[in-house]
């Protein structure tokens, strides 16, 4: 009850929903909810299922969120909320005209209205943050991303920080990419994205059990359980032994 009252409902009337009714109810916050921590003065916008606080009213208030009305959730659902936009979110810079998606954890910035258009963008909601948190947001995109040529039929996984093509889909299917969401990246992105496989990077292909380390641009065998990615058997046996 203590949570239930610090939230502000002890005045509100109690209404009973039927236990289907309440265990079918979703428990992720909508995007664009303007929530406040009950133990604290702190607010947050939900985005792409993520908490983005905001760390003054300017900040809130550039954002759009001054005319929203204001949900306190418990201590306990605050702190538990993650801080990671989620994939596919398509997010706007406050103060500024720049938009982007986030793709793998990472921001990709549209240059023009006709990247975004062509990355599948238009009809997404455009969720705008703040600059702080705009400037914060990294530009690598996470090793086990399944990525897409916007324009095209090519598709890839970031693999050690590269863009690691697949020829077909049977390679992608093996490499364990087919249940994964297929996300559109601009043109120009895409080709900007490296093929050189970080040093450091352990992989594997899909019909083999070695473990290979990638170091200089060649590989070595490794002994390895654990943070092995597989690619293609093409792309393998491309890379020269050390």
């Amino acid at each position: 009850m203590d949570e239930l009252t610090q939230a502000g409902y002890a005045d509100k009337p109690m209404q009973i929903v039927p236990g289907r009714v309440w265990d079918a109810l979703p428990t992720q916050i909508g995007d664009g909810t303007r929530i406040k921590d009950a133990d604290s003065s702190s607010q947050a916008a939900i985005v792409g299922g993520a908490k983005i606080p905001f760390i003054s009213m300017d900040e809130l208030t550039q954002a759009g969120y001054a005319d929203k009305p204001m949900q306190i959730v418990p201590g306990r659902v605050w702190d538990a909320l993650p801080t990671q936009i989620g994939d596919g979110t398509r997010i706007a810079k406050a103060g500024a005209t720049s938009e982007a998606a986030i793709v793998g954890g990472a921001k990709v910035e549209f240059h023009t209205m006709d990247e975004l258009i062509a990355s599948g963008y238009k009809d997404e909601p455009r969720q705008v943050i703040p600059a702080r948190v705009w400037d914060g947001l990294t530009k690598q995109i996470a090793d086990g991303t399944r990525i897409a040529k916007a324009g095209a039929t090519s598709e890839a996984a970031v693999v050690g920080k590269a863009r690691v093509d697949f020829h077909t889909m049977a390679e992608l299917q093996a490499a364990g990419y087919g249940g994964k969401l297929r996300q559109v990246i601009p043109a120009r992105v895409w080709d900007g994205l490296t093929t050189d496989i970080a040093d450091g990077t352990y992989v594997k292909s899909p019909d083999s059990a070695a473990v290979w380390l990638i170091n200089g641009g060649r590989r070595t065998p490794a002994s390895r359980s654990s943070g092995v990615q597989v690619i293609p058997t093409r792309v393998l046996d491309a890379i020269p032994l050390a």
